[in-house]
């Protein structure tokens, strides 16, 4: 079930949503939060050159940017963790994870599993389950279990598969989250 945001009519939210209002809305064009989405305060979801979709239990933090670069808008997928300072303005499939100030360039697109590390930059396509890091960037596919990035793919890997989706609990530290930003800020209704 989704519900018209009262504040932002072109803003509709799915069921759980957390949107501080601190956080920066723009349209005209139609943003569709999935269930579930957490967007933190001084965060921005902008749609004024097209529409933006965001699939359930993303998670943009503070000073994250999701930005339709044009009228093809931007799509992302479920479980996508984006971090602080992060800006994305290309498509991405589900459980991906966008580190500190990394960017997605207008018609990037990153498949599933996928890890952009701090900083980093993507102007093309990233296969599923690959990590790109490095300076200069360099994409390599994590497969060695007890590297980190490998450690990360493997719980991105569960939720594609729908593991966790089922096991409510390994989910609990966003609900904790939901319930901090709920108490602390002024969330949208």
């Amino acid at each position: 079930m989704s519900v018209q945001c009262s504040t932002h009519p072109f803003l509709t939210l799915g069921t759980g949503c957390v949107v501080c209002t601190e956080a920066t809305i723009e349209g005209p064009h139609p943003i569709t939060l999935g269930a579930g989405c957490v967007v933190h305060p001084k965060a921005t979801i902008s749609a004024k050159h097209g529409p933006v979709k965001i699939g359930a239990n993303c998670v943009l933090e503070e000073w994250s940017r999701v930005v339709a670069p044009d009228g093809s808008g931007v799509s992302m997928g479920d479980f996508n963790l984006i971090r602080v300072g992060s800006q994305v303005e290309g498509s991405m499939g589900r459980a991906n994870i966008v580190e500190c100030r990394a960017k997605l360039h207008p018609g990037s697109s990153i498949g599933n599993g996928c890890v952009v590390s701090a900083g980093l930059e993507v102007d093309g396509t990233l296969d599923d389950e690959t990590v790109l890091y490095g300076s200069p960037s360099l994409a390599s596919s994590a497969s060695h279990p007890s590297t980190p990035s490998a450690r990360v793919l493997g719980v991105c890997q569960r939720v594609k598969r729908g593991q966790l989706e089922s096991n409510l609990d390994e989910v609990r530290p966003k609900e904790i989250l939901r319930d901090m930003l709920s108490k602390t800020h002024r969330i949208l209704h």
